[in-house]
């Protein structure tokens, strides 16, 4: 996935779910290139709202689609913690 798509498809999943991606709770980031543009500060690249979910990112030597980096991501519902 493409660094502009993952805010994209986060959000379409937030709505799908009820939610939006401003209330993530945690997030966890494979990259292929640690230190490349998408750097670790991508998790947080102006699509979650603060307080800033946890995070997690760590470099995988692949990923589907010959992506460079993914989002795998919990997000509170709304009317729930948050």
């Amino acid at each position: 996935m493409r660094k502009r798509q993952c805010p994209k498809t986060l959000g379409a999943s937030a709505d799908a779910a009820g939610t939006d991606q401003g209330r993530g709770v945690e997030a966890t980031v494979p990259l292929r290139d640690p230190s490349g543009p998408a750097g670790t500060s991508m998790a947080h690249a102006g699509f979650f709202a603060a307080p800033l979910p946890a995070r997690a990112d760590f470099g995988v030597p692949g990923l589907p689609k010959d992506a460079q980096t993914g989002i795998d991501a919990i997000l509170a519902l709304s009317g729930a913690w948050r």
